[in-house]
């Protein structure tokens, strides 16, 4: 079983050229499943994303720093049309194959062959959160992933020969690691302790080289920190709110070990199986992921009396546990059958996610839960036409609704509830529209929406929409909306 499995990866991976081939068709699968299989709305993370990407902005939402945005916006106009899903779904594509790639050349830092590193890559897609969920979900993320395998090799770089040219890259990776997503920080700060710990490793970190990546990383990502900590009213009161659920449970130290044994299945539970006889004494140097990954992981938890976390989603442990592939396989002898093997594994579990992912796409709109890529948006904005709307303003109280509004709708402005001011492109002439979920009305909305329109709702008959699910004739979702008397757009 050892030898077929063998001869499979090496067939996939045994040289650069297999191993692009085989990545490119792992990605180009996955897309065209995604696109074939859910033509018609928007999940939530691109729904947001659509939403966000009307402007240029520094910040677009509090929590999430804006660099995915920019470079959705940047490959839209780039082909020439607005964001929607095939843009989405290529520039997840792209992201994915950037990670791929940045993980490969951070393996062959520490690892001594083509094989091994390309293996370690690909591990990434025996991940849920990498393998499953990132190509529907989590843009932010996926590019923090990125971001973490581009560092993790500029550090290895940089420990090689500690050049100019190097430390101002590893310092313009930190700064577009921020910029990707604000956690990134814990990685930085890592990368500083591993560097004061280690002997070897402290004249480099203590020289002119530390202030110079602190002053070039700032550089890049402090325009969007300061519009953050300037916009909203209490910076240290949103981490908390983003660290901290008040529903959860007292057991935060369990919460972050349970994440981190999560995050890496099931590829560690396969890795573990194949490669145990193979298993050894780390190659040297390699003891330095290890140390960064415990030291991470250590920073977390210290965010638990700090900050109040209570909370570790698996997706956080992309962060220490990137490097846990390359640090594993580090373990074992160079060119080794299992390694191959191991490969192989990786291969025919990447079949049997996409046939899921196909039978997950031809039955969920029939088990769905709140079936967001089902919402019915091309019968909500056909609504809104046959209401008399002809351009303008749409305020929403849901993300969702607005992104997939947005989609349907690109002649509008959509305006969601809880986004900073300046993440909106200035009013345009035409009509106002306040548009909510059916089921989801909330006090906050129906107040802004007298404010604008200067009646009460009561009074302005709001209109109800309903359609079926896309793919399900029998399930049905509706939008309700107000739309203002004669002409005038929201301010």
């Amino acid at each position: 079983m050892i030898h077929r499995l063998h001869r499979l990866g090496w067939f996939a991976f045994g040289t650069p050229a297999r191993a692009v081939t085989t990545l490119t068709l792992y990605l180009a699968l996955h897309a065209a499943a995604r696109l074939w299989l859910l033509p018609g709305g928007l999940g939530y993370d691109d729904a947001e994303q659509v939403l966000s990407a009307q402007s240029w902005a520094l910040v677009y939402r509090f929590e999430q720093p804006p660099l995915w945005t920019w470079l959705l916006k940047l490959l839209a106009g780039t082909l020439g049309e607005e964001p929607d899903l095939l843009t989405l779904t290529l520039l997840r594509a792209l992201t994915l194959a950037a990670l791929y790639l940045a993980t490969y050349l951070a393996a062959r830092q520490w690892l001594d062959d083509h094989l091994t590193s390309a293996v370690a890559a690909a591990s990434l897609s025996g991940t849920y959160t990498l393998g499953w969920l990132a190509f529907g979900d989590l843009p932010h993320s996926t590019l923090l992933a990125v971001m973490v395998a581009a560092a993790l090799w500029c550090w290895g770089r940089l420990i090689e020969r500690p050049d100019l040219a190097r430390t101002l890259s590893f310092a313009v990776v930190c700064g577009l690691g921020l910029l990707a997503k604000w956690n990134f920080v814990v990685l930085a700060a890592g990368f500083a302790l591993v560097g004061v710990l280690d002997p070897r490793l402290r004249p480099l970190v203590l020289s002119w080289r530390s202030p110079l990546i602190a002053l070039v990383a700032g550089l890049i990502a402090l325009p969007s920190a300061l519009a953050v900590v300037l916009q909203h009213g209490s910076p240290m009161g949103l981490a908390t709110g983003v660290l901290a659920e008040p529903t959860a449970a007292g057991w935060q130290l369990l919460a972050l070990l349970e994440a981190a044994l999560a995050f890496p299945q099931p590829w560690l539970a396969l890795a573990l199986i194949v490669l145990w006889p193979a298993l050894q004494r780390p190659r040297r140097g390699s003891g330095r992921l290890l140390a960064l990954i415990a030291i991470v992981l250590a920073l977390h938890a210290a965010l638990i009396p700090l900050a109040g976390a209570n909370t570790f989603p698996e997706r956080w442990m992309i962060v220490p546990l990137l490097p846990l592939p390359i640090f594993m396989l580090a373990s074992v002898q160079p060119l080794s059958p299992r390694v191959a093997a191991l490969g192989g594994v990786l291969v025919m579990l990447a079949a049997a996610t996409l046939i899921l992912r196909m039978g997950v796409g031809l039955t969920d709109s029939h088990y769905c839960g709140k079936c967001r890529t089902r919402i019915p948006a091309a019968a909500f904005a056909s609504a809104l036409r046959d209401a008399g709307f002809e351009g303008g303003t749409i305020v929403v109280n849901d993300m969702h609704l607005g992104g997939n509004l947005r989609r349907q709708l690109p002649e509008a402005r959509v305006v969601a509830l809880g986004f900073p001011p300046g993440a909106w492109p200035p009013p345009r002439a035409g009509q106002c529209v306040v548009a909510w979920p059916a089921e989801a009305r909330s006090g906050r909305l129906l107040r802004m929406t007298e404010q604008l329109l200067g009646a009460k709702v009561q009074d302005m008959q709001p209109t109800t929409v309903s359609a079926p699910l896309l793919g399900n004739v029998e399930r049905r979702q509706a939008m309700t909306f107000v739309l203002a008397p004669g002409r005038g757009d929201c301010r």
